[in-house]
């Protein structure tokens, strides 16, 4: 598929001479001295970034002393700023606080210039100085070189058959997929991996290689959790009917995961990130009051800009969250290792050791 129509030619054509200036090194990058991890897409949204960065942090832990470096999409704040677990989503951005509420051990950066958040973190003293940083979403900032760049595309919609925005979700041309070490094709079904052939035709379409490994993801939802944990009444995880409440690029997974369980009878979505107004919470009372015995279900990134919000007690009561883990599943045509994440993590370390 041709990535751009006559409208969007300009468009291509600004990103081609982009990437061709950094590319001959007529526009510099910055590697940064610590072994670091990039991940991300060039798709607009979707594709699991934080999720999988949260399985990056599970996977390296043990051994390294992690920063995450992130934008922040959607705080209100400027500037590079270390967020704690105290901080709101208006200071930190939902997905960084959801990081660091989940790993408070691990420092957690966010900054419109990812090359002074890494600065500030190479500055440190010895003891300090983070041994590995994962930056989240970094894929088309090319002012970074990562030790390891992780490129996901979207099982359902691979980013080689979608066009340019605006008609297409592509915010980047494919051929910068060039730059990928590793390649995760994400929302697999659950615990499956394609068959032969159609492992070859994805490997194609992404033009990987031995060089260039596939892997492949799916999301592991876990059992409802409470948002306001002193205020639940755990009956509700046992109710029959569910009301959902969303605002992520692409909440399908979500639904259909709810609709395994409960009826839903009801939800709300609104668009990525958006900064939920007293009308939208007059929406969901609304709803809760119609459905007085569903549980009300949202996602981890949403909770985090719930939490200050001004809620009723009898919603508060009843919020639950479904929280998720990456599965990862290797190429079907090569020897499945008996670990697949253990064999990821193996072609991420060879990477950061060169």
């Amino acid at each position: 598929m041709i990535p751009y129509n006559i409208l969007t030619l300009p468009y291509y054509i600004i990103l081609k001479i982009r990437h061709f200036l950094y590319d001959r090194k007529i526009i510099d990058s910055y590697r940064p001295s610590i072994p670091s991890i990039g991940l991300g897409n060039i798709t607009v949204g979707g594709t699991g970034k934080t999720p999988h960065c949260e399985m990056l942090v599970r996977i390296f832990m043990e051994e390294y002393r992690i920063a995450v470096i992130s934008r922040g999409y959607g705080r209100k704040s400027r500037g590079t700023i270390e967020i704690s677990a105290e901080d709101s989503s208006m200071t930190a951005g939902d997905e960084p606080l959801q990081i660091k509420r989940k790993f408070p051990d691990i420092r957690v950066i966010v900054s419109e210039s990812r090359i002074k958040a890494v600065r500030m973190l190479e500055s440190d003293t010895p003891e300090k100085r983070p041994q590995l940083i994962i930056f989240d979403d970094i894929f088309q900032h090319r002012k970074i070189i990562p030790s390891a760049n992780i490129l996901l595309s979207d099982y359902t919609r691979p980013f080689y058959k979608d066009t340019l925005l605006p008609f297409g979700r592509l915010r980047d041309i494919p051929s910068a997929s060039h730059r990928a070490d590793i390649f995760i094709v994400t929302k697999m079904p659950y615990d499956t991996i394609p068959d032969g052939k159609e492992s070859a035709h994805i490997k194609k379409g992404l033009k990987a290689g031995n060089d260039r490994p596939v892997f492949f993801s799916s999301v592991k939802y876990g059992k409802p959790v409470p948002v306001f944990r002193s205020e639940c009444e755990p009956r509700y995880a046992y109710s029959h009917l569910a009301i959902y409440f969303s605002a992520i690029a692409d909440d399908r997974l979500f639904k259909l995961q709810l609709s395994s369980y409960y009826k839903l009878v009801g939800g709300l979505k609104f668009r990525d990130h958006r900064d939920f107004s007293a009308r939208d919470i007059e929406k969901l009372g609304n709803l809760a009051a119609k459905y007085p015995e569903a549980i009300i279900v949202t996602t981890e990134k949403d909770s985090m800009r719930l939490l200050s919000k001004q809620l009723d007690p009898a919603i508060r009561k009843r919020f639950f969250i479904i929280p998720i883990e990456i599965g990862i599943n290797y190429d079907s045509e090569r020897e499945c290792p008996s670990d697949e994440l253990l064999e990821l993590k193996t072609r991420i370390t060879a990477l950061l050791n060169k």
